[in-house]
């Protein structure tokens, strides 16, 4: 899955604004051309030493002379995205396409951080986004499946996998036989919902709601639930059989 990297973006750099105040356009485009430097400098850190931390100090440079700088943005929420800052890309992606909104590389690299943030439905309407401006298909369309099976939808995922099949997806072609061919899907739906109502189980049990976790955990038991073994003890509290008797 690409992240759309914008190195050595000086070349991409828009025209600095004119205006009639000769001493005021001076500075304007002093300030572009210091932003436009820290830029190109963050682009190096990561071209040549893969140097994220490195990067977004001059993107932060170069935001500071340009605050609307889209390449210092949008790279600087590139380099987030590396580090596991997930929150961080987002805020740089939502200035970012509050300035440019028709950016689909950003609104295709927004999704991905928020589908590593789990923010399901906010990934998944990026990711129509993108589809809408032709940003990625075979990819958009597989890992809007991923997530539309995350969120119970197991119609809507098969349907996105032979869309990813038809742009080229290759692991779509293996994931769409696996699940989504008339023999297997019925399990497949099953399956997806007992995922939905596990992770429900889990993040109520979290929040200290036991009865609804051993509700949602009682629901998929119904359905042939069975923990992987790995999982054992991570699913314990919630996995109990006595799980009712206990928290009534």
């Amino acid at each position: 899955m690409k992240i759309y990297p914008l190195l050595f973006s000086i070349f991409l750099a828009a025209s600095p604004t004119i205006f009639s105040n000769k001493s005021k356009a001076k500075s304007i485009t002093t300030d572009t051309k210091k932003s436009i430097e820290y830029n190109f400098e963050g682009d190096k850190k990561i071209y040549f030493y893969d140097d994220h931390k490195g990067a977004i100090k001059d993107y932060t440079e170069s935001l500071k002379f340009n605050p609307k700088n889209t390449y210092a943005l949008f790279n600087r929420a590139n380099s987030k995205s590396e580090l596991k800052d997930y929150e961080g890309a987002v805020n740089d992606l939502n200035l970012l396409l509050s300035i440019d909104p028709g950016n689909g590389a950003a609104v295709y690299n927004r999704a991905r951080a928020n589908a590593n943030l789990r923010r399901n439905i906010s990934a998944i309407k990026d990711y129509s986004r993108a589809i809408s401006k032709d940003i990625e298909l075979q990819y958009s369309f597989f890992n809007r499946a991923i997530l539309k099976e995350m969120i119970g939808d197991a119609q809507g995922a098969c349907n996105d996998w032979r869309k990813g099949i038809e742009n080229g997806n290759k692991r779509a072609k293996n994931v769409f036989a696996e699940n989504c061919l008339p023999s297997n899907f019925a399990k497949f739906e099953v399956k997806t919902k007992n995922k939905l109502l596990m992770r429900r189980a889990r993040e109520r049990n979290l929040s200290g709601d036991r009865r609804g976790a051993c509700e949602d955990y009682q629901l998929a038991k119904n359905n042939g639930y069975v923990p992987p073994k790995e999982y054992k003890l991570f699913y314990k509290v919630i996995t109990d059989p006595y799980c009712f008797l206990r928290t009534l």
